[in-house]
């Protein structure tokens, strides 16, 4: 038989023989490589070895120190913790202004741009790695669009787009109504057909009819010169015609027409025009 003292060496190569078949996991090939021993003083060492402190021995993976994100510890088939890469964990990268943060190769990455317009034409936007979105007002009296038809010149005051002056939407149409509206602008509605238009200088009446000042019939004359029909009738005793222009008229009238007067109303006499000549003749009544 052998001696105590001589089977303790071979206990343990036998030991050491069997339990990496029993302990964990086997290492896949993606991990060989990034794979670090801990020691008893909760750093890690490299795979190849330490010798700031002794390895921790283990027997299963819950004996072993957590390394912290994006790591994993594991009890490896030798018995000893080691620390693992693990891209599955979810991290944050400490970046205000990233939106997609994950582990990769044992490191919190993160990754897509944070938007930071609020939709404000009068503030500078930007984002601050500490801080997220900063929205800067713009200078007092830049340009910009409120989005109200009704206003022009809209400007920045303090961060907010202000109206400038009120659009004018008069069409100087004595037929319509005018007003605005914010979405669409100016409106221009015809007021009801028969509604009296016009600045009453016509030579008709005027009322509107389709949104339109239109005058009620036709003038009889605009000047004198329209009446010499009236004035070539072919009796002199009329006088002369001229055209009424006051407004609302416009209506050829006689001028001075020839007037007889008898003297002698008492002897049987008559004072008339003559046509021909527009002079009067006494004659004996009949």
């Amino acid at each position: 038989m052998f001696a105590r003292s001589s089977c303790l060496p071979l206990l343990s190569a036998l030991l050491l023989a069997v339990l990496p078949g029993c302990l964990g996991e086997p290492l896949t090939p993606a991990q060989i490589g990034t794979v670090s021993q801990q020691d008893t003083a909760g750093g890690t060492d490299a795979a190849t070895g330490g010798t700031d402190a002794a390895v921790v021995q283990c027997t299963k993976d819950d004996q072993c120190q957590d390394p912290g994100v994006c790591q994993r510890a594991s009890c490896n088939p030798q018995g000893q913790c080691a620390t693992l890469s693990d891209d599955s964990e979810k991290c944050d990268d400490g970046n205000a202004c990233t939106t997609t943060d994950k582990c990769a190769s044992s490191k919190c990455e993160g990754s897509g741009a944070l938007d930071c317009d609020d939709k404000n034409a009068c503030t500078v936007d930007s984002c601050d790695p500490t801080k997220g979105c900063q929205h800067k007002n713009e200078d007092n009296g830049k340009a910009c669009d409120d989005g109200d038809q009704c206003a022009t010149d809209d400007n920045c005051q303090d961060g907010q787009c202000k109206p400038g002056k009120a659009v004018d939407c008069d069409d100087s149409n004595p037929c319509t109504t005018d007003s605005c509206e914010a979405a669409s602008g100016c409106k221009n509605s015809a007021v009801l057909d028969g509604t009296s238009c016009g600045d009453g200088q016509g030579c008709v009446p005027e009322e509107c009819v389709g949104g339109v000042c239109k005058a009620k019939g036709a003038c009889a004359c605009q000047k004198d010169s329209d009446c010499i029909a009236k004035n070539d009738n072919g009796n002199l005793c009329d006088g002369s015609w001229k055209c009424d222009t006051t407004p609302g008229n416009h209506q050829c009238v006689p001028v001075a027409p020839v007037t007889c007067t008898d003297d002698n109303p008492d002897d049987c006499s008559v004072s008339e025009c003559e046509k021909t000549t527009g002079q009067c003749k006494t004659s004996t009544a009949k």
